[in-house]
């Protein structure tokens, strides 16, 4: 599982969006745009601003080690059946849809489970939301696949939109 294999998928920011650059950016930096757009990375850490705004991290500061594997990993595997684990801020973003891709190979993915601001789960997946994080501002999710078919070996990803 690699989380920084997160699709974008490149729409234009919607309000709550616009909302946080005002919370973390100058004015000037918002003016000059190469740090606010959905695809910068102001901090170098390799994560994009629509993956921090989703996740509720700061983009200007690195991800440590523990915020990154908040973002996905292996959970287990039984016969077959993969599960995934990440964590979601207790307060989604309502403009934020989050995706969970499986594949065989890294060729072609398949969505398994989708989540649409606070909105329910949706997919082929199981999906499980746990109890909060101790400090209360996360949840972990946790994304089963159903049984069948076997798979020899399986990948995972997060993709992340933004909707107007």
């Amino acid at each position: 599982v690699t989380p920084f294999n997160a699709e974008l998928r490149n729409r234009r920011p919607a309000a709550l969006f616009n909302l946080w650059l005002q919370t973390n950016f100058t004015t000037e930096q918002i003016q000059a745009g190469t740090l606010t757009s959905l695809t910068a990375n102001p901090s170098g850490d390799g994560v994009k601003n629509l993956i921090k705004y989703a996740m509720g991290f700061n983009p200007l500061t690195p991800l440590t080690a523990t915020n990154q594997a908040s973002l996905l990993q292996i959970a287990g595997s039984t016969g077959g059946v993969g599960s995934v684990i990440f964590e979601i801020p207790s307060t989604p973003s309502a403009d934020v849809t989050i995706i969970v891709q499986a594949s065989s190979s890294f060729a072609t993915w398949s969505e398994i489970a989708r989540r649409a601001g606070g909105g329910s789960w949706t997919g082929t997946a199981d999906v499980f939301t746990g109890s909060p994080t101790l400090d209360g501002t996360r949840f972990p999710i946790l994304v089963t696949e159903p049984a069948t078919p076997v798979y020899g070996r399986r990948f995972y990803r997060l993709s992340f939109l933004s909707t107007p």
